[in-house]
């Protein structure tokens, strides 16, 4: 969800709901800022951000289809706080809102 926060080290559980109409999503590749953190290429697509020290985070994911069109998903922000700092535990961050 959009403005969770974590305590650090976090680990932080990604998914993404994706389909497509004409064929088939053959990969979802997803970010942490602008580093890919995991790919995954079946249902449910899904991958970890491990570690992850404190700071603010943009998570995105990309999609592809057989084709080799590819959809990327809104933006979902995440902060990680510093160990002692109020924190909203939340056990994953689910990017489904978009499909291609």
């Amino acid at each position: 969800m959009n403005g969770t926060t974590f305590g650090a080290p976090a680990t932080i559980a990604i998914s993404a709901f994706a389909s497509d109409a004409d064929g088939s999503v053959t990969q979802v590749n997803f970010y942490a800022n602008a580093a890919l953190v995991g790919a995954d290429a079946s249902s449910p697509f899904t991958a970890t951000l491990p570690g992850a020290a404190a700071g603010a985070y943009s998570l995105r994911a990309v999609a592809f289809d057989n084709r080799g069109v590819s959809v990327t998903s809104a933006v979902v922000s995440v902060v990680v706080n510093q160990p002692g700092v109020f924190d909203d535990f939340e056990p994953g961050i689910d990017l489904s809102q978009w499909s291609t």
